[in-house]
């Protein structure tokens, strides 16, 4: 089983929501969705690509 890893988010402005990114380049997409289902509590996910590695961002 492959693991992810959280990533604090960026605060550009102190009246926004700091976004999480989630470090998921070891997981398929079947595996992003069964954590998107599971261990997410909204809809307002997106991926970024940095480098060589994949962030699921979460309520950015």
């Amino acid at each position: 089983m492959h693991s992810v890893s959280m990533i604090d988010g960026d605060e550009t402005d102190s009246s926004q929501a700091t976004a999480r990114r989630i470090d998921v380049s070891d997981l398929d997409a079947i595996g992003v969705q069964e954590f998107v289902r599971t261990s997410v509590d909204t809809d307002d996910v997106s991926l970024e690509h940095r480098g060589s590695r994949t962030y699921l961002v979460v309520g950015e």
